[in-house]
């Protein structure tokens, strides 16, 4: 008897979704992203094809989910811009709200702020409206809490990173009573790292030790090591501008230490050891502080090395230049405490470093290694 090939075609079908209701949540585990997209472009027209919505809204989220963890900005947001009309159709303002989000957070990645900020103002009155829902739904209620913190850190951190200072700390102060309110303390020192930034921005040098050390308090407690050597590293800038250079010097080595503990990329250490450096210079330490742009200038060229020509990267920030595969997880946080120093200012402040070692080297009659350390930076 011959086989009905529509009879066929439904097995297929049917062997399609089930693989995808048993292998997706194995792909979000193990982040085998590529897999993810190949599994859900594979089901959604079957999706559609038998009219099933809330398997294509499924699919569509994790489509875009997969692309953007994929770095695939313009094709996460097709799959996110494709499903909004379906849950706004439908009335899922849980899920909507997390897409605008998702959205918001692709175009911050892209760097188009100011269509990311469009998207998480319109998630933001709907987490908000599920945060006042009954208590019977306690569980969602802290959720939503939840992410509309996370919302206020992302949008205080784009305007932080546009240099809009007020508006930056006025969405991080929001942030702040929410992560308290719903306890969680893993995320709350984002905010507090935020309002730090911004108050270091804007010269209120004493404001904002008080909250780079509460936010070092958290991560002391639920922090990971390089969470706390970035919140060092930035206690040791504002007591360098303060002239503290006792205080520089100790955050400056406990976030040096931490950052070899967790083998960090190269140019982490090698900023520490300039600013080191320069310090001792100032107080007096010659023989240190040549022992640290030493240190630090070898790292540079390692660095240079791995990377390639410091022109061919001069638009990017340092710490899109030292991604690894081990270092991008941590590069999505970085972005939402708006910590990134552009790529010019870092390259200005290293060859002030560097050519003061020069100085240095040349005082001591060193003339043909102080070269070799202008050479490095492409100085006269």
């Amino acid at each position: 008897m011959t086989s009905n090939p529509n009879d066929n075609l439904d097995q297929l079908r049917q062997t399609l979704l089930e693989r995808y209701e048993e292998e997706m949540p194995y792909y979000r585990e193990t982040e085998g992203f590529d897999s993810q997209v190949e599994c859900c472009q594979q089901v959604l027209p079957i999706f559609r094809q038998i009219g099933d919505r809330d398997g294509e809204i499924d699919t569509l989220c994790n489509l875009g989910f997969a692309y953007l963890s994929l770095y695939q900005y313009q094709e996460a947001i097709e799959s996110y811009q494709s499903v909004l009309p379906i849950l706004r159709q439908m009335n899922n303002q849980e899920e909507e709200a997390n897409v605008l989000g998702n959205l918001g957070d692709t175009y911050r990645s892209l760097g188009e702020y100011q269509q990311a900020i469009e998207f998480y103002q319109q998630a933001l009155p709907i987490f908000r409206q599920i945060g006042s829902c009954s208590e019977e739904l306690k569980a969602l209620k802290n959720q939503a809490f939840r992410k509309e913190a996370l919302t206020l850190v992302h949008l205080g951190s784009i305007h932080l990173t546009l240099n809009q200072f007020e508006q930056a700390i006025e969405y991080y102060q929001q942030a702040l009573p929410i992560f308290q309110q719903v306890r969680n303390f893993e995320i709350e020192p984002t905010a507090l790292v935020g309002i730090a930034s911004t108050c270091e921005n804007l010269s209120q040098f004493e404001q904002a030790i008080e909250y780079y050390q509460k936010a070092l308090n958290c991560y002391q407690l639920y922090g990971s090591s390089l969470e706390k050597a970035n919140t060092l590293n930035s206690l040791g800038n504002v007591y360098n501008c303060l002239s503290q250079y006792s205080q520089a010097i100790k955050s400056y080595q406990q976030a040096l230490h931490l950052y070899r503990q967790i083998n960090s990329p190269q140019l982490t250490e090698c900023i520490v050891l300039s600013k080191l450096g320069r310090i001792m210079v100032q107080q007096d330490q010659i023989e240190d502080a040549l022992q640290h742009f030493s240190e630090s200038v070898a790292m540079w060229k390692s660095f240079q090395t791995d990377q390639g020509d410091l022109a061919h990267t001069a638009h990017l920030s340092p710490v899109d230049e030292i991604v690894n595969d081990d270092y991008q997880l941590h590069v999505s946080l970085f972005q939402q405490l708006g910590l990134f120093t552009p790529r010019t200012m870092l390259m200005d402040e290293i060859a002030d470093d560097y050519s003061l070692y020069a100085n240095l080297l040349e005082q001591r009659g060193e003339s043909v290694k102080a070269q070799q350390v202008l050479n490095l930076l492409n100085l006269p």
